[in-house]
């Protein structure tokens, strides 16, 4: 495992956070609709309680407000009196939230693991591997790895052990979000897995129960085609809060409830990826020549946006 010192604005951004802990500022954390996202959000709303402040968390909704930081939870936020924005798994494009948040008085720190456009947004801490000016020797890492870097340098700041504790949600993360096991990621994972084989989080056993996994050791088949795509499927057809709330419910009996909620949105979402699917190679068998074209576009009017990119790589 590399410094999480050596990723650019690290120190900025610890700087910034436990001032804000110090002098008992609130703390936003607004986080992604995937995998990865709600993982990050898990990680950093169950971690940084630890270290004494009120902390409160968003995952927006695909539909209504769309990807990256959403401009109207930063106003909510702020007209809740939070003081500090930190992102989980995204920001890296978000100009306008992150101007927002400036503009109503907030910190804004960004964490996420992005392709960087070419013009940044501007928040006080950017903590972003792919960063051309980050000097951290490993690129690959995906958002709830960075969120996982920050805590453990907040951590150590604070003289807490190292938040082991928190790789079962790094590896479902890094499998689920198909960033290459290779490197750190692979350390990260080959640890993570042993953790996560232990199901000592209600809602990942709930869920590995739905998904018929045994108990492990498990490979990153179990997470990637077992544990995954329930999660995600929160996102795809309702709203990712669901996600988040099972991986932090510590009631097994809640969890369980809420993952045959999941269990049933992923059914529904593989029926409507089928449904999609099947339309389109009807058109394909109309029309075999478009076979032979390096491009195929097809659409539909009632095709679901959740699940149209899942279905577009299939």
């Amino acid at each position: 495992l590399h410094d999480p010192w050596l990723l650019h604005d690290m120190d900025l951004a610890v700087g910034y956070l436990l001032e804000a802990i110090d002098s008992g500022q609130s703390i936003f954390i607004h986080g992604d609709y995937d995998v990865d996202g709600a993982c990050a959000t898990t990680l950093l709303a169950e971690a940084l309680p630890r270290l004494g402040p009120q902390v409160g968390h968003h995952v927006p909704d695909r539909f209504s407000e769309g990807y990256g930081v959403s401009v109207r939870a930063i106003e909510q936020a702020a007209r809740d009196g939070y003081r500090v924005l930190l992102s989980a798994d995204c920001g890296s494009s978000s100009h306008v939230a992150v101007r927002t948040a400036r503009e109503l008085g907030m910190i804004a720190i960004i964490t996420d693991h992005h392709h960087l456009p070419q013009q940044l947004p501007e928040p006080h801490a950017f903590i972003n591997p792919q960063r051309s000016d980050c000097a951290y020797p490993f690129k690959d890492l995906c958002g709830t790895a960075v969120a996982f870097k920050l805590i453990c340098a907040l951590f150590g700041k604070r003289g807490l052990p190292f938040p082991e504790e928190y790789l079962d949600l790094v590896a479902t993360a890094t499998i689920a979000d198909v960033v290459p096991l290779r490197g750190e990621n692979r350390c990260l994972v080959h640890h993570g897995l042993q953790a996560l084989a232990k199901l000592e989080r209600p809602g990942l056993r709930a869920l590995a129960e739905v998904a018929e996994l045994v108990e492990g050791p498990w490979g990153s088949f179990a997470v990637g085609f077992g544990l995954g795509p329930r999660i995600n499927a929160a996102g795809r057809l309702q709203h990712a809060k669901l996600a988040v709330e099972l991986l932090m419910e510590r009631d097994l009996a809640q969890a369980r409830i809420r993952a045959q909620e999941l269990d049933s949105l992923n059914r529904s979402r593989r029926q409507v990826e089928k449904n999609i699917r099947d339309a389109v190679e009807v058109r394909l068998a109309e029309d075999p020549q478009l076979l032979e074209l390096g491009l195929i576009v097809e659409g539909g009017e009632d095709w679901h946006h959740g699940v149209v990119g899942i279905t577009a790589s299939r």
